[in-house]
């Protein structure tokens, strides 16, 4: 199954590069979290494909979106 990855509009702070990758990052806290596949994070990941800056979001990838969104009304 194919995930959906949401368009946003981007600039890096670090480069000013508008083009990006998003990716999910699951973040396991404890060795029987990992046996068993429960007990993780998901994070998402946004890297700047110029320089590599990479900013980590404590939201699933199909939320990304809307908590840019919410980051840059702020």
């Amino acid at each position: 199954m194919k995930k959906e990855v949401p368009m946003i509009k981007y600039t890096c702070p670090k480069c000013g590069g508008k083009e990006y990758e998003l990716s999910e990052l699951r973040a396991h806290y404890s060795f029987i979290s990992i046996l068993s596949n429960f007990g993780y994070r998901v994070f998402t990941t946004l890297t700047c494909k110029r320089c590599h800056y990479t900013e980590f979001y404590k939201v699933p990838l199909r939320k990304i979106s809307e908590a840019l969104i919410y980051q840059q009304n702020k």
